[in-house]
């Protein structure tokens, strides 16, 4: 299929296709679309979403910059905290009247892979030229508007090169038409129909006629069927219809706010739960407005649990969650790890992946195994690290492993490139699961990481974190969490000794008191209210692309009701977050 210049497209209003300038018009269009809104539909500008802090540096890689952490503002309301939209008395069966403000997202490279392979039946990584998606929760939601015009640029070659390999090889499978003379009607309804599988939503007749404009110009140009239908299929990718999830809301305002559409409530669950684009029954409910009530958004999202495509989410949410998806570049100063390898890294990370998903399936998703189970998957050099004959799962030793935190992946990604880092190990637990966040360290402290001495454990070492005044209010945060991690060496690997010493991995920690070492520490967070109340704030920032506010906490606490209520079964809150009056509604301007 040629490449045009498309003199024959528009740039009109957010429902119309793509403009003459290679697409950048249609991003403009789509400024339009926000309306006066900078990121956000229904946004309160007194209550803005809170950008993350960065946490002490991993130093995995010599000079590589600080890892993000969590983020916490005073509108963030801990586990005891009451806020003004709090209505109290709210468990799973009764969710609070409360609306959330909705975040206009644009999709994610994972999202845009995974629509594209739904849509067109095309695997691959199409998205792998796009920028770095946006984080400002914790997980990755493109909510900033307009685009930049080199993303404008890689958003149109993408398109291109999906609508010419449609025209190469797939327009019979996704425009069938047997009869030559029939083919305007063919072109069509096929505008008509992909076109609503790719906007999640009916296309209006001046939109099917303008698409139709579009195959014909690619028609005639190339003189095959197929070459419109690549044409077709590459306008209507750069649309911001396909490549944003407006939520406008249809009817009138209620008291949790101005409910989102049938077709707009399947996109949003469906993004939430699967990372792509809704399927036939989700699309079918739509159309029969059957996501209207509770009952019906719940039956689906179970339904939607239930899949594979769910549990890649949820693997992913905690790779996003814990930063884990970093230990691709992880490294290590051989020296100090000769045992450290490419093949190494690869084991741990496909062990971590391999644990998360057997919890979502044989342990039904529930957060205490995820906490506290003494398993891992080995495989390759990891039977060595372990010290262990076997692979596949391998039950570990009493009293060495306790869930996703001890796996090897975990504790090598949270250390230094010599040695262990129980800053960094102590700011990912008071960050990530009490959603306790530290403040950045002062610019005038020095943080250079001391020196290994065979003569000194890490705990004495470290010491003068929490000795000088400067540092000792931040570090007596984290340091205690962090130090009860000493077990484990900058590699995950399990220790007695370091050095000439004895390890000690007991410490009196700020909301457990004495902590033995790190399995004991984990059961306690295991059976925190505090963690559980952080977990569904996590969930709810991924559901919602931001991070949560004052007004979010009823939301928030009758999520965790119900997760408490399941025995801390992750479906059952994240199936409360989806059918939430918060989610079903946007704030009414």
């Amino acid at each position: 299929m040629k490449r045009l210049s498309r003199p024959w497209l528009t740039a009109s209003s957010a429902t119309g296709p793509v403009s003459a300038r290679r697409f950048g018009l249609a991003l403009a269009a789509c400024g339009l679309l926000a309306s006066a809104c900078v990121g956000t539909v229904g946004e309160n500008p007194a209550a803005p979403a809170t950008p993350r802090r960065n946490p002490p540096p991993r130093r995995n890689k010599p000079g590589s910059p600080s890892t993000p952490g969590g983020g916490n503002d005073p509108g963030n309301m801990g586990p005891g905290n009451t806020g003004p939209g709090n209505m109290g008395g709210s468990g799973p069966g009764a969710a609070p009247i409360v609306a959330g403000r909705v975040s206009l997202r644009r999709l994610t490279r994972t999202q845009f892979n995974n629509t594209v392979r739904d849509l067109l039946g095309f695997e691959g990584e199409h998205g792998a030229g796009f920028p770095e998606d946006e984080d400002a929760s914790g997980f990755r939601a493109n909510t900033s508007v307009p685009v930049s015009a080199a993303q404008v640029d890689k958003y149109e070659e993408a398109a291109d090169r999906l609508g010419a390999k449609v025209a190469g090889e797939a327009a019979d499978r996704l425009a069938p038409c047997l009869a030559p003379r029939q083919e305007a009607d063919c072109a069509t309804d096929f505008v008509r129909g992909f076109g609503k599988r790719a906007f999640r939503r009916p296309l209006s007749d001046e939109e099917v006629a303008r698409y139709k404009t579009v195959f014909d110009a690619g028609r005639k140009a190339d003189n095959t069927y197929a070459a419109g239908v690549g044409l077709a299929v590459a306008a209507i990718l750069q649309s911001p219809n396909f490549l944003y999830l407006p939520e406008l809301g249809e009817g009138a305002a209620a008291a949790a706010g101005v409910p989102l559409s049938g077709y707009e409530m399947a996109a949003r669950l469906s993004y939430f739960l699967t990372d792509s684009m809704p399927d036939a029954e989700l699309f079918a409910a739509a159309e029969g407005n059957r996501l209207r009530s509770t009952d019906d958004v719940i039956a689906h999202a179970k339904r939607l649990l239930a899949s594979p495509r769910a549990r890649d989410v949820s693997i992913n949410f905690f790779k996003q969650w814990l930063e884990i998806e970093a230990i691709a570049s992880m490294d290590k100063d051989t020296k100090a790890y000769p045992a450290f390898s490419p093949a190494l890294r690869e084991a741990m990370a496909a062990e971590i992946n391999a644990f998360i998903g057997h919890v979502f399936g044989a342990e039904g998703g529930k957060l205490g195994p995820i906490m506290t189970a003494n398993y891992g998957f080995v495989q390759g050099p990891l039977a060595e690290l372990y010290g262990t004959p076997g692979t596949g799962r391998v039950d570990q030793p009493a009293g060495q492993r306790a869930g996703l935190m001890t796996l090897p992946g975990v504790m090598a990604l949270y250390a230094h490139p010599d040695q262990s880092a129980p800053v960094s190990r102590g700011y990912l637990i008071s960050d990530k699961f009490l959603c306790d966040t530290p403040p950045p360290a002062p610019n005038d402290i020095d943080v250079t990481v001391p020196k290994p001495d065979p003569n000194r454990t890490t705990r004495e070492r470290f010491s003068a974190h929490r000795e000088n005044p400067a540092c000792k209010s931040c570090h007596e945060l984290m340091d205690p969490y962090g130090l009860t991690f000493e077990n484990f060496d900058g590699i995950g690997r399990w220790r007695d000794r370091e050095g000439n010493k004895a390890v000690d991995a007991t410490y009196d920690t700020p909301r457990f008191g004495m902590v033995k070492n790190a399995v004991e520490l984990m059961g306690k967070l295991a059976a925190s209210k505090d963690v559980a109340n952080c977990f569904a704030r996590q969930w709810f920032r991924l559901a919602f692309g931001r991070m949560d506010i004052a007004g979010d906490k009823p939301t928030i606490d009758h999520a965790q009701a119900a997760f408490e209520k399941g025995g801390l079964a992750i479906p059952d809150l994240v199936t409360a977050i989806a059918s939430s009056p918060a989610f079903r509604h946007r704030v009414a301007r």
